[in-house]
């Protein structure tokens, strides 16, 4: 037979009190445990009433994410609609598809590393912060150290999803860095990173361009008027240490709000029993 739709009507003083309306324009009302009829035409709210029902609306994981798209769609679009949504999802495929047309940011980053390691070694490039040169780079222990904290501050960012920048600066700065010359590096590794990963993103068609637009915009503005503000502050008080404490206060409040976050978000899911993410690092048959 066709499907038809019903109506559910809410008790205006009650919310969870409900009727429901049939096609044929009467309420639904149960004659038995097991027998209900499409035939009242009654009005009344009272707890004898047959046509009246509780409704109560369920919380937790049972009505979440996909669980809500699917009861919401129905049998007939929710399929359509999950499996475009699944397509968004970055799988083993995708990362095939990177390999395979040269989607790899080491080739690259290995070739600038050796080229600015040589170049510091040969003394045709140097570190410098208001002309105040940093010259001790013929040892070639001091440039390998400097490429591994690089490395652990890449597999720390990707372990944890922080951008390397972001680690990288108060890093650079416990390595004798100058502050100003500290901050521009790790925003360049950040920037270096960041478009590597549009680069990819954008070729595996999980980009959106006007989302993203807004993004470069505001961070743009964010980044010249921070610029500006920091750059007064220096020449006003003299001091580049200005520079550290910026630094250290953004990295305190991230940790604070990214803990806070992912504890209520951890407790949330442990009362609800969701799934946590892990699974049995073993294979599986």
């Amino acid at each position: 037979s066709d499907r038809e739709t019903f109506e559910i009507v809410r008790n205006d003083d009650e919310p969870n009190r409900v009727r429901i309306r049939a096609p044929n324009g009467l309420f639904l009302q149960a004659i038995s445990e097991t027998v209900v009829l499409a035939d009242y035409q009654g009005s009344s709210w009272d707890d004898n009433d047959p046509s009246v029902f509780k409704m109560n609306v369920l919380t937790g994981s049972i009505l979440r994410g996909e669980y809500q798209i699917t009861n919401g769609y129905g049998p007939d679009k929710a399929p359509k609609i999950m499996q475009d949504h699944w397509k968004t999802y970055i799988t083993e495929d995708d990362f095939k598809f990177m390999s395979e047309n040269g989607l790899n940011g080491v080739p690259i980053a290995v070739s600038v590393t050796l080229y600015e390691a040589i170049c510091l070694c040969n003394g045709s490039r140097v570190i410098a912060s208001k002309e105040k040169e940093i010259t001790d780079w013929k040892k070639l222990h001091k440039i390998c150290l400097y490429c591994c904290c690089g490395i652990i501050a890449g597999i720390v960012s990707g372990l944890l999803g922080l951008g390397g920048g972001f680690i990288l600066g108060p890093l650079f700065l416990e390595l004798g860095i100058p502050p100003q010359v500290a901050s521009a590096t790790s925003t360049f590794a950040m920037v270096f990173s960041s478009s590597m990963s549009v680069v990819q993103y954008y070729l595996l068609e999980r980009f959106p361009v006007p989302y993203a637009s807004y993004f470069i915009l505001i961070a743009t503005i964010a980044a010249l008027t921070g610029q500006h503000v920091v750059r007064k502050i220096i020449a006003i008080l003299g001091r580049a240490s200005i520079i550290i404490f910026v630094l250290a206060f953004t990295i305190f409040l991230s940790a604070i709000s990214l803990g806070g976050v992912g504890i209520g978000n951890m407790v949330e899911k442990m009362e609800n029993n969701e799934h946590m993410g892990f699974r049995n690092i073993c294979h599986q048959s």
